[in-house]
C-alpha cells in the first residue's frame, strides 16, 4: 500500500546493520526506513507536554499513531517520543520533534513533524 503512495521518501545510505535517520517527518508522509519497514504517522494519540517546565503537573507525553509496513505485514502502532518500539525487522525509535508545545489548544496534525531512527536487526 505505501509504494502506491506518492510522498516524500527519507532514507540514509547506509551499511547493513546501520541506524538510518529520517528528520522532519510531516503527518501523513510515507517514510521508507529500510527496504522492510516503512512508517506513515495517521494522529496524534498524546499530547500533554508543557510550555512552561516550572509550571507543569504531568507527566510529558507526545504518543503519535502510525501504520507501519514490517516486511510482508503492516499494522497500527503507537510511536512514543523517546520510547524504542521494536518491530519484526529491526527498532524504530520517535527520537525528536521540532513541534513546540501548545498552551493555546490543540496543534494541528499538518503543524506536526517528526525524526525518526530505524536499527535494522542483525541477521
Amino acid at each position: 500500500m505505501f509504494e502506491s503512495l506518492l510522498a516524500p521518501v527519507l532514507m540514509a545510505t547506509a551499511t547493513a546493520n546501520a541506524p538510518m535517520v529520517a528528520e522532519n517527518v510531516a503527518m501523513f508522509d510515507v517514510t521508507q526506513m529500510s527496504p522492510e519497514v516503512a512508517v506513515m504517522a495517521i494522529g496524534i494519540v498524546e499530547d500533554s507536554r508543557c510550555t512552561d517546565r516550572e509550571l507543569c503537573f504531568v507527566e510529558e507525553r507526545l504518543a503519535v499513531s502510525a501504520a507501519v509496513t514490517d516486511g510482508p505485514q503492516m499494522r497500527e502502532v503507537v510511536l512514543e517520543l523517546g520510547v524504542p518500539q521494536q518491530l519484526n525487522n529491526g527498532t524504530l525509535l520517535f527520537s525528536s520533534t521540532s513541534t513546540p508545545p501548545s498552551d493555546a489548544g490543540a496543534i494541528e496534525l499538518a503543524d506536526y513533524s517528526m525524526d525518526l531512527i530505524f536499527t535494522p536487526s542483525a541477521r
